[in-house]
């Protein structure tokens, strides 16, 4: 996989990278989260642009349909969230170690991940992983 210069990812997407868990995703879903977890890791200065449309992850998401996201109003609440709690804002470029820390330090230490992402089906599997990343 070929990652840019500059990474456009969802800022949901930066939680799901601090707390992947391949359980209950497909097969595709999983191989991609690896590799950007494994990129992103390696790569701490990587910069982040946040985004508001599809990323690398979508291609592989089963609710992407031909580009449309399925999820698109509760991934909305959560990006929103995100957001606001990290201080960050749709465009705005960041280092991945900075935007790691700053999803950790404000949403999973201070035990704000069920508020923030409530709608996610994939909720009680990323609280478990909580305890493995702070």
């Amino acid at each position: 996989m070929n990652f840019s210069e500059k990474l456009h990812l969802r800022p949901h997407h930066a939680l799901c990278v601090v707390l992947f868990n391949p359980k209950g995703h497909s097969q595709p879903y999983i191989e991609i989260m690896e590799k950007l977890t494994e990129h992103l890791e390696s790569n701490p200065k990587k910069k982040i642009v946040l985004s508001d449309t599809l990323d690398i992850t979508c291609n592989y998401c089963p609710h992407n349909d031909f580009g449309v996201c399925q999820k698109a109003d509760e991934t909305a609440e959560i990006v929103k969230n995100i957001l606001e709690l990290c201080g960050l804002n749709i465009g705005g470029e960041i280092i991945w170690e900075n935007l790691r820390e700053r999803v950790i330090d404000n949403i999973i230490a201070v035990n704000l991940l069920d508020k923030t992402c409530n709608s996610c089906s994939y909720l009680a599997q990323c609280i478990e992983q909580c305890g493995l990343v702070v």
